[in-house]
């Protein structure tokens, strides 16, 4: 049967493909089916082999290290990453390390303001230095003291690392000195120049420039010592026009701050050294009102949050105007923080004269407000920064 005949066998069933390949009415028959590879998304390879990279994926965008944003979306910030360090504003360095320097900061090149209110006083062979920071520029890492033996000029200097100086030991003559504060970014611009005599024993001159500057009834007065000899101390008195109401203090600096009552005062001032007592300096002025005037200087705050690490910095949007606030009375600055907006149900921290502060704090949301204030209370509130700390 069938012999001269020549047999073509069937085709051979295709497994996979989804087609009877060999007519039988079967479709994959005796095949073991093995899934295709399943797509990986966001690798950009094709791992099911169908000629298509990523199909069927939502196009995600990558976690970028440092920059306190969730990039990919999936509600963790900067995971994986290894915890950044804060930005130090003005030091010229990426301290976060993501290749910017000093971003986020109000200037890339800050150096102090000018420090204010330089005074000395003498006692024989001592001299001792007094100074109150900047309240403008970048942060302050030291202040320099120089000194020359006549005005404007250097033959002295020294770094100094606080806010007053005790020099013993000092030779006898006239010296002119002023104090700069100093960063990485290089020196501000020089205080007052103060004069300091050691050794002279005659009768100390009047004290020139008596000035009276008021804001309400918070009133400064300054002047001039030409000599600075041993043992200098001042004694102002007050008195108004009616000579009814007097006051005498005493101090060692060339100023004094205090509240006075609506009216006409005269003000008057001698200095005293070892070698004597001398002519009275006097000043007349007027007190406007009895309010107590707080600083009018607006503060701008910004902050940096890496991790638990947070930095806040602020300084005066007008400097003239902070000047001005700070020649009438010192200015110095409180941190406002709370748990909601407005309020400071967390605490307030003083910060003297520091336009920065940088800490480690627990997880949570935090508001957080800069104000400056004087001897007659707060000031206006900066903006406020709203931090999250996770």
């Amino acid at each position: 049967m069938d012999e001269g005949c020549t047999v073509t066998p069937p085709p051979a069933e295709v497994c996979g493909d989804g087609i009877d390949n060999d007519k039988d009415g079967l479709v994959d028959e005796g095949c073991t089916v093995t899934p295709p590879p399943a797509e990986v998304c966001g690798d950009g390879i094709d791992n099911d082999k169908d000629g298509l990279i990523d199909e069927g994926c939502v196009e995600t965008t990558p976690e970028k290290c440092g920059d306190l944003i969730d990039n990919d979306k999936d509600g963790l910030v900067d995971e994986g990453c290894e915890q950044p360090a804060v930005e130090v504003c003005g030091d010229r360095k990426d301290n976060d390390g993501d290749g910017l320097v000093d971003e986020g900061c109000a200037t890339t090149i800050a150096k102090p303001g000018q420090v204010r209110r330089l005074y000395s006083s003498v006692s024989r062979s001592t001299v001792n230095f007094k100074w109150y920071p900047p309240i403008t520029g970048g942060a302050v890492s030291d202040y320099v003291l120089e000194a020359g033996v006549a005005p404007g000029t250097t033959f002295f200097s020294a770094p100094v690392g606080a806010t007053s100086l005790s020099v013993p030991n000092v030779g006898n003559g006239r010296y002119y000195v002023r104090v700069k504060a100093r960063n990485a970014n290089g020196a501000g611009a020089p205080s007052n120049e103060v004069t300091v005599s050691v050794g002279c024993y005659t009768r100390p001159r009047k004290v020139s420039g008596l000035t009276a500057t008021s804001s309400g009834g918070l009133v400064t007065l300054t002047w001039t010592d030409p000599d600075g000899c041993s043992g200098t101390s001042y004694e102002l008195s007050l008195a108004d026009s009616t000579a009814t109401a007097s006051r005498v203090m005493a101090t060692d600096s060339p100023e004094a701050t205090t509240l006075l009552a609506a009216g006409t005062y005269t003000a008057r001032v001698q200095t005293r050294s070892e070698s004597g007592v001398s002519e009275p300096t006097t000043v007349q002025f007027t007190v406007g009102g009895n309010s107590c005037t707080t600083p009018r200087l607006h503060l701008g705050l910004r902050s940096v949050v890496a991790a638990r690490r947070v930095g806040l910095f602020w300084s005066p949007l007008d400097p003239d105007v902070a000047a001005a606030d700070d020649a009438v009375a010192p200015v110095s600055y409180v941190l406002e923080a709370g748990t909601a907006p407005g309020v400071t149900n967390i605490g307030a921290v003083p910060m003297g004269r520091a336009a920065q502060f940088i800490t480690d704090v627990p997880p949570g949301t935090y508001y957080v407000r800069v104000r400056a204030g004087n001897a007659c209370g707060g000031g206006l509130a900066s903006n406020e920064v709203k931090m999250v700390v996770r």
